[in-house]
């Protein structure tokens, strides 16, 4: 009997190994970088070509975002965190479009026209195709060449945080920033990029506002807070002030101020016990795109 008990035991000890290697592989394979995710917080980046007479590398810099946006950069670095304080989304770029994934499959449609290169340039247009790869990697053919470049991934960190206050220890910003002002009055903060793009960030509790109800729901107060602060630009600083668009299940409201020196787009918004005041001011930046950047700068800081 003994001996039977001993077997059976060995038996069971060796089928939960078998089990618990069977988990942890794919536990593993579900948790690390598998064919078809495309990884969306760094760069993807092969080495694409060289000048002999300066013996220097050249280098293609890939960045996707997860609404379908895709960026491409071709330079000399080969240095990823220096390249992401300038290159990306609301940054610098050669070409600018849209990606997508069916399965392990991918493909890319670029141009130029978005640039500040496009009036030098002239219109280019990049089309690439390839496969996903396990291990991070990225296999392309650009255009009609027959020969791919694998693509390797680097992970960087492109986000300026900022220390703020105890409701709201910090806020964050997609690339390199800069404090301009701060506001003692509000706690308004003013910062800079190196595209001279201004932004200004206030976030308080949403009791403190005088139009404040407790019966309001977070749409309703955002709402509220868009209604003063706008009458007061209206009829005291004698600005233009229009709605430009309301969203009810993110409960914020955008809208613009402008005279003759100013054209600021503002995003009021409520979420849980926060009031947000998110401002920006950029006469080179187009409006849609100044629009998707306080949405952006919403979601990232709500969290």
């Amino acid at each position: 009997m003994k001996s039977i008990k001993i077997k059976v035991t060995t038996l069971m000890k060796q089928v939960l190994l078998i089990a618990f290697l069977l988990l942890t592989f794919f536990h593993s394979y579900s948790q690390g970088d598998k064919p078809g995710t495309i990884s969306l917080n760094g760069f993807y980046i092969a080495k694409t070509g060289n000048i002999p007479a300066a013996e220097v590398d050249i280098y293609t810099y890939f960045r996707f975002y997860k609404d379908g946006a895709a960026y491409l950069q071709t330079v000399t670095s080969n240095d990823p965190q220096s390249v992401a304080g300038w290159f990306g989304r609301f940054k610098k770029f050669s070409q600018s479009g849209t990606y997508q994934v069916n399965g392990s499959s991918v493909s890319i449609q670029l141009g130029n026209k978005d640039s500040k290169d496009f009036k030098l340039e002239g219109l280019q247009e990049t089309n690439y195709k390839g496969i996903i790869k396990s291990g991070n990697q990225l296999c392309l053919t650009k255009d009609n060449e027959l020969e791919a470049n694998c693509f390797d991934f680097s992970a960087v960190s492109d986000t300026t945080k900022l220390k703020y206050a105890q409701f709201k220890p910090e806020i964050k910003l997609p690339g390199d920033w800069k404090v301009k002002q701060i506001l003692k009055s509000n706690g308004q903060v003013y910062l800079i990029n190196e595209d001279s793009t201004i932004v200004a960030i206030a976030v308080f509790i949403a009791s403190k506002l005088p139009v404040f109800k407790e019966t309001q729901t977070n749409f309703e107060t955002a709402y509220a807070y868009y209604d003063w602060d706008s009458k007061y630009m209206k009829d005291e600083q004698k600005m233009e002030v229009t709605k430009i668009a309301e969203n009810k299940d993110k409960a914020f409201v955008i809208w613009n101020s402008k005279d003759p020196y100013n054209d600021n787009y503002y995003l009021f918004a409520k979420h849980e016990s926060l009031l947000y005041n998110i401002m920006i001011f950029d006469k080179e930046m187009p409006v849609e795109k100044q629009l998707g950047f306080l949405e952006l700068l919403y979601d990232l800081n709500k969290e």
